[in-house]
């Protein structure tokens, strides 16, 4: 009985600790997206330059 109350606690920690992990992958790739964004808007100067980073960008 008690082994089985211990499974499913550690299932739901498990669970909540994936969500946490896959939650900030999330928010570290939209930053980076921002970042690569104001890049972007910095280089406008440099047509060749933006060019290519428009083109990495792309999906």
């Amino acid at each position: 009985m008690i082994f089985k109350i211990f499974n499913k606690t550690s299932r739901k920690f498990l669970g909540g600790f994936a969500l946490i992990v896959i939650g900030s992958m999330i928010i570290v790739y939209i930053a980076s997206f921002l970042d690569t964004e104001e890049q972007n808007k910095k280089t406008m100067a440099n047509p060749i330059n933006n060019n290519i980073t428009n083109i990495k960008n792309l999906p």
